[in-house]
């Protein structure tokens, strides 16, 4: 099993290897993502585990992985009936999908940054060039985390 550091900052990083435990500094969840498989032309895909339990069927993509500063929120990629960018509130045991296919940038206080893809038919993806953010206090609709 390996160990990776997410940064302190609240950046987001790419995750890869067979079994990863993600480490912060103000973590207070153990987060395990398990390699599944890696389609191709495409990223990682991972099973996710918090606490030591699996989180549901999505599989979660290893791109753009943050968690923030206080360790409370983890945001990541999921990729099952649809591309979404979920956020987990980790003291609060819940989730939220906040938007679709993204570049995740991390975090910054209590705003998740991102870049959006624009899409060329499917072929080639583009990011798109303005910063966009999402408020996560302003958040309804979270659901508990089923694990």
């Amino acid at each position: 099993m390996t160990t990776i550091s997410l940064p302190e900052d609240g950046k987001s990083i790419y995750i890869f290897g067979e079994e990863v435990t993600l480490s912060h500094a103000n973590l207070k969840s153990k987060i395990v993502l398990k390699y599944i498989f890696e389609p191709p032309h495409g990223d990682a895909l991972f099973e996710l585990y918090i606490d030591g339990k699996k989180e549901s069927e999505n599989l979660y993509w290893g791109r753009d992985v943050a968690i923030s500063v206080g360790g409370r929120f983890l945001a990541i990629t999921r990729n099952l009936h649809g591309i979404l960018t979920t956020v987990f509130d980790l003291h609060n045991m819940k989730k939220r999908d906040v938007t679709g296919f993204v570049h995740l940038l991390g975090f910054d206080k209590d705003l998740l940054l991102y870049q959006p893809y624009l899409s060329d038919n499917e072929k080639d993806f583009f990011k798109f060039e303005h910063v966009q953010k999402i408020c996560l206090n302003e958040l309804t609709a979270w659901t508990a985390i089923e694990c």
